[in-house]
C-alpha cells in the first residue's frame, strides 16, 4: 500500500517535470541508476498495478534522463546475482529481433515484453492485468524509438 502511494507521487513529480522547466530539477533526484535499478526491479517483480505504475514513471524519465543512467542501473540488478530474474531476461531469452543490440535496458524491456507475452499464450500466467503491463510496455518502447536520444542508439 505505502509501495503504491509512493510511487503514484513519483509519477506525479515525473510528469510535471516532463511539462515545465521549473520543475525538473525535483526529477533529477531520482536520477540515480540506484533508484532507477529499484524501478526496474518492480517493474519485474511487482505486481501488475505496481507495474503499470513504473511504466508510466520510465516513460517520463526517458524524455529527461540520458540513456546511461538506465544502463548504468540494468547492470546494477543483474550483476548482483547471475541466477536472478533479470539476469536470466538480460542473457536467457533469444529472440530473432535484434531489438537493443547494445543496449541493456531496451533488451531487458523488450525481452521482458516478450516473456510476459510467451507466458500469457502459454497460459502459464493466471494473473489478471499483465495483457495491460505488456501493451504499456510495447507503447514505452514506442515512445523511446521516437525520442531522439534514443533512436540514434539503435541506428
Amino acid at each position: 500500500m505505502f509501495t503504491q502511494r509512493l510511487l503514484k507521487m513519483v509519477n506525479f513529480i515525473a510528469s510535471i517535470s516532463t511539462k515545465t522547466a521549473f520543475a525538473s530539477h525535483i526529477i533529477f533526484s531520482i536520477a540515480h541508476p540506484q533508484r532507477i535499478a529499484t524501478l526496474l526491479s518492480i517493474l519485474i517483480l511487482g505486481n501488475p498495478s505496481m507495474k503499470m505504475l513504473v511504466i508510466k514513471i520510465l516513460e517520463h524519465l526517458i524524455m529527461i534522463l540520458p540513456p546511461d543512467l538506465f544502463e548504468e542501473s540494468v547492470t546494477l540488478i543483474t550483476s548482483n546475482d547471475s541466477r536472478s530474474y533479470p539476469a536470466h531476461l538480460l542473457d536467457k531469452v533469444k529472440t530473432k529481433c535484434k531489438i537493443g543490440g547494445s543496449n541493456k535496458f531496451t533488451r531487458l524491456l523488450f525481452n521482458y515484453l516478450v516473456s510476459i507475452r510467451n507466458k500469457i499464450w502459454a497460459r502459464k500466467f493466471e494473473s489478471k492485468g499483465m495483457y495491460g503491463v505488456s501493451t504499456a510496455l510495447v507503447v514505452l518502447l514506442r515512445k523511446m524509438f521516437e525520442t531522439t536520444v534514443w533512436r540514434y542508439l539503435h541506428e
